[in-house]
């Protein structure tokens, strides 16, 4: 049985969905957009983390909005938005946020 923790799922094309290979790693998402090339700005993954500590670094996403859910426990996600503003959201479970790309106005 799948474990969205463990096997990621990829959402593509035609309403089509896939089960993922482990995920093992920050190379594991090369060898992800290999496999889903074809799918361009439309693929979606669906991934699931879990933390114990305070994340020291941040990430973008350019080509395509992001939901963040909270599952379990509490969690302050901080954004910076493409105008330069920041926000800071806290997220109790089943709470989520949306960091949009570049350009894509969070809704």
């Amino acid at each position: 049985m799948p474990h969205l923790p463990t096997n990621p799922a990829h959402l593509g094309r035609a309403a089509s969905a896939t089960v993922e290979p482990d995920f093992t790693g920050p190379d594991w998402f090369e060898a992800y957009a290999a496999r889903h090339e074809a799918d361009g700005q439309e693929g979606r993954l669906v991934s699931q983390f879990a933390f114990s500590e305070r994340w020291d670094s941040w990430e973008m996403h350019p080509h395509g909005a992001e939901r963040v859910i909270c599952t379990q426990g509490a969690c302050t996600l901080h954004q910076e938005h493409a105008d330069g503003s920041t926000e800071s959201v806290a997220l109790a479970p089943g709470d989520y946020a949306i960091n949009a790309s570049s350009g894509v106005p969070a809704t």
